[in-house]
């Protein structure tokens, strides 16, 4: 009985502990599925955190980076602004569409000369910009001046969305006619010179015209001196054909005349204030036609019933006018808020009064100006009369500017070298 009973009760042991084991293991099952649910939980939040910093990380570097626009429903995705640039491609002159004319064409044009200006400003290749009317359409051509006499300049053109650049030679000789397609380039050194004439076709510049002058040389590319024997002897070659000096002169004249008439030709003077840093002030500037000449080369300069006359003549390799020949005559009435300005030195803008690289302005009048002019052309006859007119000439002369403003003087002012 006593071995029955423990039977049983070894039995009744073994079938509760096997039901408490069923028990045990499914609550730690529950338990373990519990965690890993929380656990995946948990995680899966984290991974959208990260998700998201990473995302707001990405955009703030990559600021060219758009989002999609945001649903009429969802104010929390805000669509970046329409007109804003990337911060890295902003430069320290930016300018808006704004800061353009209205058409279209003339916009993309002047906005890609802006871009032209950003990418070659801080390498120094140019002084500064200019806009012309070189061919016939109303998109005006851009004109980069050379940091120096040697480096010339660049006439860069916009047609279809495209620039096109074109080298010039030396600072100083640059002419064109407004609007009709024709300039051309006096240039040279060392006893090397040459005129040429150029037109723009689908933006590319070409050669319509050519002649040379200088040394002359023998085959053996050694310079042939005068019958003096102190001086090289002159060669000059118009349209490749051997000519004399007075031939050579007359051929530019009348092919000028045949190709434009007498339509006035612009000088771009590097030297001077023709030069601006942005496009838009250059825009601006074509407003504005400004005539410049040392004192020596004015033969007439007077003021009569509210109209300014200013006449000027050539000026030669040595001195500073010893030619007579005038090279143009303007008359216009004078604003009665012109503004009349003498300069030590400096170099401004056609309209502008602020000038930075100026060390002194300070008013002065007509009569003022004047009397400066025939006292610069008195300096010049003493000398002439002394050492000779081709050697004459002053070392310290004035620039007289008169800036004309749609038919009216608004501004004349001198700079002191």
């Amino acid at each position: 009985m006593l071995d029955k009973g423990n039977g049983k009760i070894r039995l009744m042991l073994f079938v509760l502990l096997a039901v408490m084991i069923v028990i045990l293991a499914s609550a730690i099952g529950v338990k373990t599925s519990n965690d890993q649910d929380s656990a995946g939980v948990v995680k899966a939040e984290v991974s959208a955190e990260t998700k998201d910093t990473e995302k707001q990380t990405v955009n703030a570097v990559n600021t060219d980076v758009k989002e999609p626009a945001a649903d009429a429903g969802n104010t929390d995705i805000k669509e970046p602004a329409a007109d804003a640039e990337s911060t890295d491609t902003k430069s320290s002159a930016v300018f808006t569409a704004d800061d353009y004319p209205g058409d279209e064409e003339i916009r993309a044009a002047l906005m890609a000369y802006q871009e032209y200006v950003d990418e070659y400003d801080d390498m120094q290749y140019f002084d500064g910009y200019l806009l012309a009317y070189l061919d016939e359409d109303d998109i005006p051509e851009l004109i980069a001046i050379g940091s120096c006499e040697a480096a010339g300049q660049v006439i860069i053109t916009y047609r279809d969305g495209e620039l096109q650049e074109n080298y010039i030679g030396r600072l100083g000789g640059l002419r064109y006619v407004k609007k009709q397609n024709f300039y051309f380039n006096s240039n040279g050194n060392m006893g090397s010179y040459r005129d040429e004439f150029f037109r723009l076709v689908n933006g590319e510049q070409i050669v319509i015209m050519s002649g040379r002058w200088g040394d002359k040389r023998d085959e053996e590319g050694k310079i042939i001196l005068n019958a003096a024997g102190d001086y090289p002897e002159q060669e000059y070659v118009w349209d490749g054909k051997v000519c004399t000096e007075e031939e050579y002169y007359n051929a530019i004249d009348g092919f000028i005349k045949e190709t434009v008439g007498d339509a006035e030709l612009i000088k771009v003077n590097g030297y001077d204030d023709d030069l601006y840093d942005t496009i838009p002030e250059a825009y601006e500037g074509l407003k504005y036609r400004k005539y410049s000449a040392f004192g020596t080369q004015i033969k007439e300069f007077a003021l009569e019933n509210g109209v300014l006359t200013y006449s000027v003549v050539g000026d030669g390799y040595y001195g500073w006018g010893d030619s007579d020949e005038v090279l143009y005559t303007i008359s216009y009435p004078v604003a009665k808020d012109c503004i009349w300005e003498e300069r030590d030195r400096g170099r401004g803008e056609h309209y502008r009064l602020e000038v930075a690289d100026t060390d002194y302005i300070r008013h002065t009048t007509f009569n003022e100006i004047k009397e400066r002019i025939d006292t610069d052309k008195g300096l010049f006859d003493e000398a002439a009369s002394g050492i000779g007119k081709d050697k004459a000439r002053v070392e310290r002369p004035i620039r007289v500017v008169v800036v004309v403003k749609e038919g009216v003087v608004v501004r004349v002012y001198t700079v002191s070298f």
